[in-house]
């Protein structure tokens, strides 16, 4: 006896299995939900951008970045292998294309220092040091200390790093 299948509708064709073979349109917005004015991807993600498995013209599959595959298939191929995907809603996820535009790793980072989404101090995973021992190296500088006797003194501080700090480089969130 013959296995049963969906109904197929429109363009479907069997594949074998018990279902019809879904165009890679309809298998992304599947895996979509409106949240506001985004439209977010609800299914794996890397990084928090969501990641969409398709074949490649190669007939191999790769897993794009959803937003970036969903905006080459609307508007082609972004050539220009440095450009990147801005998203005016800050939202990884999102994959409405109203909220992308193309641009640079420079605009990327200038856009998230603009609105205050980059970590800076001890927000930093690797920071070696904390506000008030910014403030001590401010400090002791104004003493007279030398940077290498500062760093010295500290111990776990580089000459370098006590520079940058003098010289408004690093740490320059922080207040006196």
């Amino acid at each position: 006896m013959a296995k049963r299948v969906a109904p197929l509708s429109g363009n479907d064709q069997v594949t074998g299995s018990r279902w019809p073979k879904r165009t890679p349109f309809e298998r992304f917005w599947a895996k979509t939900k409106l949240v506001g004015s985004c439209i977010e991807w609800t299914a794996a993600t890397g990084y928090g951008y969501g990641k969409f498995r398709v074949r490649g013209v190669d007939g191999k599959w790769a897993m794009p970045q959803a937003h970036r595959w969903l905006y080459e298939q609307v508007f082609g191929p972004i050539n220009d292998r440095y450009r990147v995907l801005l998203h005016s809603c800050d939202n990884r996820r999102c994959v409405a294309l109203q909220h992308l535009t193309i641009g640079t790793a420079a605009q990327n980072v200038a856009d998230c220092i603009a609105k205050g989404r980059q970590a800076v101090g001890t927000a930093m995973p690797h920071a070696k040091l904390d506000e008030d021992r910014v403030r001590l190296i401010r400090q002791l500088a104004r003493d007279g200390w030398s940077q290498r006797r500062i760093a010295d003194h500290l111990g776990d501080v580089s000459r370098e790093l006590v520079r940058d700090i003098l010289k408004g480089k690093r740490w320059k969130h922080v207040e006196d």
